[in-house]
């Protein structure tokens, strides 16, 4: 499932199990910018553009969507390597506690902070 998430979707793939989501950006960069000039290739561009821009474009899309794929899958590798060894998990894999709930009165008055900032 991981590797068929990663070649499908490979922002969604390095968030879910890469336990990072610093790198799904450029990663999802890099694939809609190749999903785009395939798209482009598909839908032949403009009527204007010649064999060699299409040609570009097809080699261009492939190009990046393969780069997004390996940079997610380098991504995941390394993080779980390095973080989550031995069923431990690293600072990058720690799980958040859901917040606790608090009632109105847990809460300082904003305005008595504003008085104290005011007073320093």
């Amino acid at each position: 499932m991981k590797t068929l998430l990663t070649i499908l979707f490979p922002p969604y793939a390095v968030c879910r199990y890469g336990c990072i989501s610093t790198c799904a950006l450029p990663i999802a960069s890099f694939w809609l910018g190749g999903l785009f000039l395939l798209g482009y290739y598909v839908t032949e561009g403009h009527q204007i553009t010649n064999d060699v821009i299409r040609l570009g474009s097809l080699l261009v899309g492939l190009s990046l969507i393969g780069l997004s794929i390996l940079w997610a899958q380098t991504t995941i590798a390394r993080v779980r390597e390095r973080n989550c060894k031995d069923g431990q998990r690293g600072i990058l894999c720690q799980a958040v506690s859901p917040a606790r709930k608090t009632s109105p009165d847990d809460y300082d008055d904003p305005l008595a902070e504003v008085e104290r900032a005011r007073d320093l």
